[in-house]
């Protein structure tokens, strides 16, 4: 790991409570991603019905941005949103009817990044936030 990642690593832990709006809280589902280029990472997170949750990825600029999808956790994984299909947008917010157990899949696409010939895997930070309905 370079130094560039290390200190990368740091702010991603730190940041999210000096970033968080101040009506959303930092939920402890956030955490730090090492991801390959092609491949979904999986993230299970359980999210509470009377909730509002606020899903936010941070790159290093080499891995530029990334591609993620929020599905249910159930037999018919049913996608809630893919940003693939919204400009590669980088947050999401989710409110839902019950409390669900959902995945998060997450990935550096092929092609979106400008340096993506020589990425081949990267760290990404998932900052995941909540606050009452």
């Amino acid at each position: 790991m370079n130094l560039k990642s290390i200190i990368f690593l740091l702010l991603s832990i730190v940041s999210p409570y000096y970033l968080t709006a101040q009506d959303y809280e930092f939920d402890d589902q956030s955490g730090n991603l090492e991801i390959k280029t092609r491949e979904f990472t999986k993230i299970s997170v359980i999210m509470y019905k009377d909730y509002e949750y606020k899903v936010s990825f941070m790159a290093d600029e080499y891995v530029g941005k990334v591609h993620f999808k929020i599905r249910e956790d159930n037999a018919g994984k049913k996608v809630l949103f893919d940003n693939s299909t919204a400009s590669y947008s980088q947050e999401k917010k989710i409110k839902l009817e019950n409390t669900t157990k959902l995945l998060i899949e997450v990935r550096i696409p092929e092609g979106l990044n400008k340096s993506e010939d020589a990425v081949n895997k990267g760290w990404v930070a998932l900052l995941i936030e909540h606050r009452r309905k």
